[in-house]
Formats: structure tokens, C-alpha cells, sequence
């Protein structure tokens, strides 16, 4: 039972999100304001008027008069206190009996709705909403010709038109496309909802737009809580590495996040079988560059030691026992000769060999914690759980 409940939450947080989601890229100016967990869960605000959305997905609770009390309730007291402003007030949301529940309101039914019986102490006391709030007949009409209540489908439908919509306005036509987009659209609606100050949870369509349609994934973990962790790699195998190799000459580095030696290893080997690629009598793609991260030097020696154990042929830049790195041998060509396919550097010669190179760059950098980030870095930036999300996101699966 308790999981049913905590599922049932989580699901009332995602159809809020997606209706927040909804509601901001379906605003017809792309400079209207749309504030967050404002006057309800999302309000919009034109040149002509403001509107307050309360929100609520409640697919195993029935769309009764006592249900709908509450949230009705506290959009009449609002209008009560902001009767000059003239907001329009919406109660969006699903119910188990979706297709039976009355849409419609006069002040008969709202002043039956608002007499109930509260238990006090023990003892059940009766309530009469309308008379303590002072609110009159006139003030209850007043309101019902500013309220709509507007029903919608279940979850599943409900996340689809989500999809759908992200679809039209950023042009895409591929559900990994859409999910892409719809990922980063959890991150920045979450990111909003929790800000403090009614003004820094204020956002255009066009500055969500923009915020969502960026080169690196917004890490999120409400989407990995619903979709899992497995789905998200797969988000960006599809976005990143998907395509195969194309004929024009790339060099690749892959910054990784420090981890013990194994895990290191076996995402480096995914990164290897992905990208070093060979055919008849050339190299069709050169061997990638790999940085690990606040690894400490006895670690990257027996990193090392452990590949060309394993009949891997590695460059690290340095042609003999005691020599300086040199950037002619670290750049040095894969060839069917010398079967270079992996090539280990450090942080420090990481900027030095990126300057060097004039051939298309490709860098893909790894992350857990935000903190990691090379900044400097011209670089596409994903965030992961662990070390071995890498190998998912590289293969695909």
C-alpha cells in the first residue's frame, strides 16, 4: 500500500511537471511570463490578462465535491483578497472518475461544497467556509465567471501530448529526439520550482527554449527516477554516438572520471572498440585520447601497465624511459604498423595537445560532480551516475 501511495505521488509530480512543461512551450507569445509554483502550481501572465493553474493527478481518487473542495477553496479565497487583479483561475487535472466528474458550478453547488465537518480534538465540528472567509453570494458568482476546471487524459496520454508538443516547437521528429529535449525540460522546470523569490521562478518561452535546447544534457534525476538510469545513457548514445563513423578525419579525447583500475579499463576498451576502427590495409579511424581525471601517477603507471598487459598498444606521448612528453609523439598517426589504438594523457598535456592538432575535434567529457568540469574545455559535458554509465552511453546498451 505504501508503495502504491509513494508511486502515486511521484507520478502527481511528473504530470505537474509536464503540464508546466506543456503550458510553457504552448504559450502563443514567446515572451509571456511563466512563473513556477507561483499564486498555484503554474501561472501565466500576458499583455492582457494572468492566469493560476492549480494542478492535480489523482487517478485513484474519485472527483468528488469533498476531492475538489480543497484546491477550489483556496482559488476563492485568493480571488476574495485579489478581486481588482482579475485572474482567471484553472483546476487542471485527472481523476479516477474523469469521464463523470461535473465541470459545471453555480453558487448552490459551491455553498453545499463549502459546508463540511472538521475534527477537532477528537470531535467532529461543522465548517461553513464561505462564512468565515466572509465571502458573499456576489463574490462566489464573481469567481465561477474566472474558474474552469479542465480534465485531462490518463498519464500515459498525458506525457505522450508532452512529447508531442516538444516535437512541434523544437522541430524534431525522433522520440529520442523528443526525450533528449524532454529530459533537459525536467531539469529546468525541477530547477525553477525550487527556487527562492517569486521572480527568479519567472520564465519566457523563449528563454526555455533556449535553456533546453542546449549541447550539454541536463543531468536529471527526476527523469532517471521514472525512466532509470539505463534509458538515460541510452538518451545519449542516441544523441552522441549513435551515427557511425563518417569519413571525415577526426580526433577524439575522452575525459573520464577517476574510479578503481577495472572499471577505468573496461570503459576505455568500449571507447577503444568504438572509435579505433581499421579496414584491409588502413586505419579508418585513429586511436582516441584518453584523460582520467585526479588520477594519481601510481595509479596511471599501473593503469597503463595493465592495457599493455592485455596486448594493447598505447601511446603516452613519451618516446623513451625519462624523456619529457613530446606533443610529435603523442600526435604520431595510428598506422597498421604500429597499432596504436589508445593513447593516455594527463590533464596537464590535455590543453597542449588540443592546441596542436588542426584537424575536427571531437571532446567528450564525463562527469559525476559538477566540480569536475574542465571548464576550459570546448567540450560536450554528460553527467553520469558511476564510472560504467560511460560504456552504456557509448555502446548503447
Amino acid at each position: 500500500m505504501k508503495n502504491r501511495s509513494a508511486e502515486s505521488t511521484l507520478l502527481g509530480f511528473y504530470y505537474q511537471f509536464d503540464k508546466t512543461i506543456q503550458v510553457i512551450l504552448e504559450a502563443s507569445d514567446e515572451n509571456s511570463q511563466i512563473t513556477v509554483e507561483g499564486i498555484e502550481d503554474v501561472d501565466i501572465k500576458t499583455v492582457t490578462e494572468e492566469t493560476a493553474i492549480q494542478i492535480k493527478y489523482q487517478a485513484e481518487t474519485k472527483g468528488t465535491d469533498s476531492v475538489l473542495r480543497k484546491p477550489i477553496m483556496l482559488m476563492l479565497e485568493h480571488y476574495k483578497n485579489n478581486q481588482l487583479k482579475g485572474l482567471i483561475y484553472h483546476l487542471y487535472g485527472h481523476y479516477k472518475n474523469n469521464s463523470t466528474v461535473k465541470t459545471t458550478f453555480d453558487f448552490p453547488r459551491i455553498q453545499k461544497m463549502m459546508q463540511y465537518k472538521h475534527i477537532i480534538k477528537g470531535k467532529k465540528v461543522q465548517c461553513d467556509f464561505l462564512v468565515q472567509k466572509s465571502i458573499s453570494q456576489q463574490e462566489v458568482e464573481g469567481f465561477l465567471k474566472k474558474f474552469e476546471i479542465k480534465l485531462s487524459g490518463s498519464f500515459d496520454e498525458h506525457q505522450k501530448h508532452t512529447l508531442s508538443i516538444i516535437k512541434k516547437e523544437m522541430k524534431v521528429s525522433k522520440d529520442e529526439e523528443a526525450e533528449f529535449y524532454y529530459n533537459n525540460a525536467l531539469k529546468v522546470v525541477y530547477d525553477l520550482s525550487i527556487k527562492k523569490g517569486l521572480t527568479k521562478r519567472k520564465i519566457t518561452k523563449k528563454e526555455f527554449k533556449n535553456n533546453i535546447d542546449t549541447k550539454e544534457p541536463l543531468f536529471n534525476i527526476w527523469f532517471i527516477q521514472k525512466n532509470g538510469i539505463d534509458k538515460y545513457c541510452k538518451i545519449l548514445h542516441n544523441k552522441y554516438f549513435k551515427s557511425s563513423l563518417n569519413t571525415t578525419k577526426k580526433e577524439r579525447f575522452f575525459i573520464l572520471p577517476n574510479d578503481n583500475i577495472d572499471n577505468i579499463k573496461n570503459v576505455i576498451y568500449a571507447i577503444e572498440e568504438k572509435f579505433y576502427k581499421t579496414a584491409n590495409k588502413e586505419i579508418k579511424s585513429g586511436a582516441p585520447y584518453i584523460i582520467v581525471k585526479d588520477i594519481s601517477k601510481q595509479d596511471l603507471i599501473s593503469l597503463k601497465k595493465s592495457i599493455y598487459n592485455e596486448s594493447k598498444i598505447i601511446s603516452d606521448g613519451v618516446p623513451f624511459l625519462g624523456a619529457d612528453f613530446q606533443i610529435k609523439v603523442i600526435t604520431q598517426e595510428s598506422t597498421k604498423e604500429n597499432k596504436i589504438s589508445i593513447k593516455i594523457i594527463n590533464e596537464i598535456q590535455l590543453q597542449e595537445t588540443i592546441s596542436s592538432i588542426q584537424i575536427t575535434k571531437e571532446i567528450y567529457q564525463f562527469y559525476i560532480d559538477k566540480k569536475e568540469v574542465v571548464s576550459a574545455i570546448d567540450s560536450t559535458n554528460m553527467q553520469i551516475n558511476e564510472c560504467k554509465n560511460i560504456s552504456q552511453i557509448i555502446k548503447g546498451s
